[in-house]
């Protein structure tokens, strides 16, 4: 799900829309994935230091093509006005990385969640759920209140 969430940072980098709100959403939800995996490898005998230097990598390269759509978009005039073409393919990535995320929960953080956490797993998912549902709350309030 790093792909199209990258693809997605790029584009709202050029277009200046890059919110305090949308990074702490990505944050929380990748937070607990990173977390899931890294358990997972843990046990299956992975070095910590190779862990570490995995997800180190991953960073690296989502950051790299988040630079690359940003760099790649922001030579698109029609990409600096708000068109509608900027709106479509934004919504796309959006989209794709909805549903590249709840793929990744559904396949992995759930049933490992199930597995370790017991009874608090659907406890702790739903507050999970409740802080994103939060985080696009205030950010809502914050556009309204600023006219932004």
């Amino acid at each position: 799900d790093g792909v199209p969430e990258s693809v997605l940072i790029g584009l709202l980098a050029v277009q200046n829309r890059m919110s305090v709100p949308f990074i702490a959403s990505v944050f929380i939800s990748n937070f607990p994935e990173a977390m899931s995996c890294a358990s997972l490898t843990s046990r299956q005998g992975m070095k910590g230091y190779k862990i570490v230097l995995m997800w180190s990598l991953l960073t690296v390269m989502t950051g790299g093509i988040a630079m690359l759509t940003a760099a790649g978009f922001n030579h698109i005039a029609s990409f600096h006005s708000g068109s509608a073409s900027f709106y479509h393919v934004k919504e796309l990535a959006e989209g794709v990385s909805a549903g590249a995320m709840l793929t990744c929960v559904v396949a992995a953080i759930i049933p490992e969640a199930i597995t370790t956490g017991g009874d608090t797993a659907g406890f702790v998912t739903v507050i999970g759920f409740l802080a994103a549902t939060m985080v696009k709350v205030l950010e809502i309030m914050y556009y309204d209140n600023t006219g932004g």
